[in-house]
């Protein structure tokens, strides 16, 4: 059994860590304490996503955590400078952890927790969501190499994560399996809380398809899903031409948009130009989002290189969908397995996308089946015991 004092330190409470750091606070032999240097209100949180909203699901209950004060002049979650703890030395001093967990490195909050650690003779696991499919200058290469030297232990979030730790000079036997992961059961639980039966499901979406916007078609017609924020790397615009080329060949198609975001004016041009059947649902807050994944049929994630990971396809999965996703999305390495729980298309290539897309529409029966396989893909493969005991196989292995 391990025994350890740990400290995580994060920028700011996540709906994906906090079923981690729970589960961690309940391993015997764990003192957790997680680190935060800034709690959001509703305007700073809306960045990217279009408008203002605090999460409905309790992001720091059960486990031990506090707030550092953040000295940033203009506190953010978008900025490297957003969120600034020159305290997290003090903090950490009196903590006196056995280790440290730093969640990245996109923060000056977690360069200051690598400073203080390093100076404190803490040791440090790093949890990055980097991945090796984005290229880097030379130069860029060379710091992350030096940065990553620091750290004695890492937790891969998936396959080109781990590349990346590799490709960057970390031995293989300092790298452990931690895969990104959402909570499987909630999303598999509130998928199907308003139904009792598989007919009342599908009875349930069909009402709700029929109060979207921009509603056009039947509601037993083939309906595509995305979710995310609307913005430039997440590429809707290339998934909305790849629809288009679908809708040519099969009218008996649609999508639905969930989110919002600074685009959404132009894609909604967009819709009404070809006179697509697409419906824009909005922000959807993670009470209700289960239930709406539920009224597709497919997810489709479209995303350039920036897209480390992508979680909603793992939330979309959960639901029972397949997905199709892009080669640049670095959860397409460990999510898709080829014509078993979706496809992988070349980024940039609408015409294949839109190939994927007929192909999926081809054959409901079958997407039912590949929906079946990727919820069990998701459970069996990405879930937070896992990603626990990586923890405590990290810690053991620091010790």
């Amino acid at each position: 059994m391990v025994k350890s004092k740990l400290v995580i330190v994060a920028t700011h409470p996540i709906q994906y860590h906090a079923p981690w750091y729970r589960e961690l606070a309940k391993q015997n032999g764990i003192d957790l304490t997680v680190l935060f240097g800034m709690q959001p209100n509703a305007e700073q949180q809306s960045t990217g996503f279009g408008t203002s909203f605090c999460w409905d699901i309790p992001l720091t209950e059960g486990y031990q955590w506090q707030q550092l004060e953040n000295k940033s002049t203009d506190p953010n979650l978008f900025g490297f400078s957003g969120v600034d703890c020159p305290g997290i030395y003090q903090a950490l001093k009196q903590l006196s952890p056995d280790a440290i967990v730093i969640t990245g490195w996109h923060s000056k909050l977690l360069f200051q927790a690598l400073w203080a650690a390093k100076r404190l003779g803490i040791k440090m696991i790093m949890r990055g969501e980097s991945n090796a499919k984005k290229p880097r200058p030379w130069y860029v290469s060379l710091a992350h190499r030096l940065l990553l030297a620091r750290y004695h232990a890492f937790l891969a979030i998936g396959h080109s994560n781990r590349r990346f730790f590799l490709n960057n000079g970390v031995a293989s036997e300092r790298i452990f399996r931690a895969p990104y992961f959402i909570e499987n059961q909630r999303f598999i639980d509130d998928a199907s809380s308003d139904a009792a039966s598989s007919d009342a499901a599908s009875s349930d979406a069909a009402k709700l398809r029929r109060t979207l916007p921009r509603r056009t078609l039947p509601s037993d017609d083939f309906c595509f899903v995305y979710a995310g924020k609307l913005i430039l790397k997440k590429n809707v615009k290339e998934l909305l031409s790849a629809f288009a080329l679908s809708y040519r060949e099969n009218e008996r198609i649609q999508m639905l948009i969930i989110g919002d975001g600074e685009l959404r004016d132009e894609l909604e041009s967009y819709v009404d130009k070809h006179l697509l059947p697409v419906s824009f649902f909005g922000f959807v807050n993670q009470k209700a989002l289960p239930n709406t994944y539920t009224l597709g049929d497919c997810f489709v994630l479209a995303s350039d290189y920036d897209e480390t990971w992508g979680l909603v396809v793992n939330e979309a999965m959960a639901c029972g969908l397949p997905a199709i996703v892009s080669n640049r999305a670095g959860s397409s390495d460990d999510l898709i397995i080829e014509g078993k729980t979706g496809y992988v298309y070349q980024y940039g290539d609408p015409q294949e996308l839109a190939k994927k897309m007929l192909l999926m529409a081809s054959d409901k029966a079958q997407v039912t089946q590949m929906g079946q396989q990727a919820r069990e893909h998701v459970v069996n493969n990405f879930n937070v015991h896992i990603t626990v005991q990586a923890t405590l196989d990290a810690l053991a292995f620091i010790d």
